[in-house]
């Protein structure tokens, strides 16, 4: 009985029923018809941004470097700088100039967005053969290029880590495991004459490994002339060109920020202005990091790309706590140093130091990821860290600094063992820490070290002292949350008092002790000996200040407490006994003030003898009462004595020692020892220059005292025109 087999209306094909014999069919593959190539074109995925602001001659300056044949350019720098808008910018005016030029956009962030780049080249330029599923994308494209006639151009955006583009696709191997390896992507981005490309980067580890040195161009922020353009673009209500300049300095030129903050104004407006944003900004750091992480739109940045500065270097940092923990730790530990001139010698670390460190966070259950800290040293006991010879413990210091510098994080200045950072990414810095828990950590890692390096009582440290100074301000707005840290933090803030003091900064000294004095009672109670400290250098700086009053009731107080706890015989109670002399003398007392020091001065020789510092400044400082009483052969013969043993004691440039000198030559022109007087001056003016600077207040004393002293003389046209 014969079948058969019907196919339906839709159907096609060879339809058979019952056979016994050969069949032979013949298959023809559908051939495509073949796709008009398109004419050049740009895959550049932003519009062109009608707020650009020129940077000089930088576009023109990128268009001479990818003039020549095979040309490599990198444009390099922070994140938020600026580096796709202007590759953005160069690629619309390639196409105005040249329209037969083809420009094609690369993401490069990852491997996965770098290959969508090459797939939307490969559909828009219509390339044959990107549809068989067998091909490499990466070679269709890359040989397409290599042939193509017309003149081309390849932005390679945010290439900030490059490891994907140099791995290998499919490992190599033996043959007899039958796989073709398969080369890195890097080698598919063809140099060829009519091509150029052009990269951007963060990384300069990245720009140097793609690139020559005379090929990559540092993109650096806006100068004020460019950030009040473009503010003047963004914002459709005038401002005051003065707030424009204080709003670019304080966003120090970075286009994002700048861009950040006039987003937040106009949305604002006309009930905010560039003023009113400056304000809220300066309120406090907290204020800053909250309108500085704010996501404002921003068309010509890439949809993966935060459109939050803060956040932008987030990314950068997370990147760097991943492929080099240490760096990020230093990064933290500069967070927290004042901007500029961040001393090399403050941020390495002696094994000792870090041992008493992370066991001293330890005791109080704090525990974090510094890296430069081994954790089997974690239970060494203080006593011996405290041995440990002052060496770096971190033998890759000098790595840390150049990963963080090839992010463009920290720069180098003409002394190159210090260090600067832009202070917006101090502050990202600190926010970033904040988001993990540590930024406390961190703080107490910074006041470890400037209260170790920042040492007063040091005569000798003096200069250092004064390069430190500006890091001791900027911990005083930096109160610690850490219980334990608070105790270090006054200490220094004692001790920056004390600097004050000595450099005539008395404006500063006053906030300093002030601070400490709340501080260490608060803490630590009245008769503690950080607080006595603390409130001895208050009643110093209110004397300094004309205060005398004020200065007079603490000091006696203070004198009162170390005659009941320590004894009159005791260094603080003979040194404090001084200071009140000093106040007595200000107020004019000098009877009073004669009788203390004497007292205080009987009592120091009879405990430790004529040779001892205190006994010497004693004898200095009742020298300079006598000048005050007029009795000039008195004063004259204990300054003669007293310099000569000082000298000895303390050199020549110690502080002290010039103070004398400048009382032994005034009492030398009092005693009409004129030309004796003049010699002393002009010593005592040099040491000033040379240890206290020329614009310090003792120096500018000393040289108005000169040029008074010759004009006395006659010696008018010897005189300086001006105290410098």
């Amino acid at each position: 009985m014969a079948s058969s087999v019907v196919f339906g209306h839709s159907n096609s094909g060879f339809q058979i029923g019952e056979n016994t014999g050969p069949i032979t069919a013949n298959f023809h593959t559908i051939i495509e018809p073949q796709e008009q190539q398109p004419e050049p074109l740009s895959t550049v995925p932003f519009p062109r941004d009608p707020d650009f602001i020129h940077r000089g001659s930088l576009v023109d300056h990128i268009h001479e470097k990818c003039s020549g044949p095979e040309s490599v350019v990198v444009l390099m720098g922070l994140g938020g700088v600026g580096k796709s808008q202007i590759a953005i910018e160069y690629s619309f005016r390639v196409r105005e100039e040249s329209p037969t030029t083809w420009v094609f956009w690369v993401h490069a962030s990852n491997a996965a967005r770098f290959e969508q780049s090459f797939w939307r080249i490969a559909n828009r330029t219509k390339i044959p053969g990107r549809q068989d599923p067998a091909s490499n994308i990466f070679e269709i494209v890359c040989g397409w290029l290599q042939d193509l006639k017309e003149r081309w151009v390849m932005i390679i955006d945010n290439a900030d880590d490059d490891e994907f583009l140099r791995e290998w696709m499919s490992k190599p191997s033996t043959e007899e495991d039958g796989i073709i390896p398969r080369p890195p992507l890097l080698t598919f981005i063809p140099r060829c004459a009519n091509g150029s490309i052009i990269w951007t980067t963060r990384s300069k580890r990245v720009a140097t490994n793609i690139a020559n040195a005379r090929d990559i161009i540092p993109i650096e922020p806006m100068d004020t002339t460019q950030v009040v353009a473009l503010v003047e673009k963004k914002l459709t209500t005038k401002q005051d060109h003065d707030d424009m300049i204080k709003l670019a300095e304080a966003l120090e030129g970075m286009p994002l920020a700048i861009v950040q903050a006039t987003a937040y104004i106009e949305r604002r407006a006309p009930r905010c202005s560039v003023k009113q944003y400056l304000e809220e900004l300066q309120k406090s750091d907290d204020q800053k990091q909250k309108l500085l992480n704010l996501e404002a739109g921003h068309r010509q940045r890439d949809w993966e790309a935060r459109n939050s500065i803060l956040a932008t270097w987030q990314i950068s940092f997370d990147h760097i706590q991943k492929i080099r923990p240490s760096a990020a730790d230093l990064l933290s530990l500069m967070s927290f140093f004042d901007r500029q001139g961040i001393p090399e010698v403050a941020l390495q670390n002696p094994p000792g130091d870090l041992v008493c460190l992370r066991n001293f966070l330890a005791k109080q259950g704090i525990v974090n990821h510094m890296a430069s800290v081994p954790q089997d040293t974690y239970n060494t006991s203080l006593d011996d860290a405290s041995k440990t010879q002052n060496l770096c413990c971190n033998d890759s210091f000098e790595d840390d600094i150049t990963v963080l510098r090839e992010y463009s994080f920290i720069s180098l200045t003409q002394d190159l063992k210090i260090f600067q950072m832009h202070r917006l990414v101090q502050l990202a810095t600190r926010s970033w820490l904040a988001a993990y828990g540590e930024a406390d950590i961190w703080q107490a890692h910074f006041l470890w070290n400037i209260q170790r390096e920042f040492r007063t009582g040091d005569n000798s440290r003096w200069v250092k002292c004064q390069s430190l100074f500006p890091h001791v301000k900027a911990a005083m707005s930096q109160r610690p949350r850490l219980k334990v840290a608070v105790k270090k933090w006054a200490c220094l803030l004692i001790s920056g008092a004390q600097y004050a003091s000595w450099s005539g900064n008395t404006s500063e000294m006053m906030r300093m002790a002030l601070k400490a004095n709340e501080e260490t009672e608060r803490l630590l109670g009245s008769e503690h000996e950080y607080s006595m400290a603390a409130r001895e250098m208050l009643a110093l700086a209110y004397a300094d200040a004309g205060k005398l009053r004020e200065a007079e009731s603490l000091q006696l107080g203070i004198l009162e407490i170390y005659k009941r706890t320590l004894g009159e015989k005791h260094q603080n109670y003979v040194s404090h006994m001084h200071s009140l002399a000093n106040t007595y003398q200000r107020q004019g007392r000098l009877q009073d003030a004669t009788s203390l020091k004497i007292r205080a001065l009987e009592i120091r020789k009879n405990t430790l003898g004529d040779d001892d510092p205190l006994t010497l400044k004693l004898l200095g400082s009742l020298a300079s009462t006598y000048l005050d009483h007029d009795l000039l052969e008195n004063a004259g013969s204990l300054n003669v004595q007293y310099l000569e043993k000082a000298k000895k004691m303390l050199g020549e440039e110690h502080p002290d020692v010039i103070a004398i000198m400048e009382n032994l030559a005034i009492t030398y022109f009092r005693q009409g020892r004129l030309h004796d007087a003049e010699i002393l001056e002009l010593q005592t003016v040099e040491a000033c220059k040379k240890v206290l600077g020329e614009s310090h207040s003792h120096t500018i004393r000393c040289m108005s005292n000169l040029a008074g002293h010759r004009r006395d003389r006659g010696w008018l046209l010897k005189a300086p025109d001006r105290p410098l």
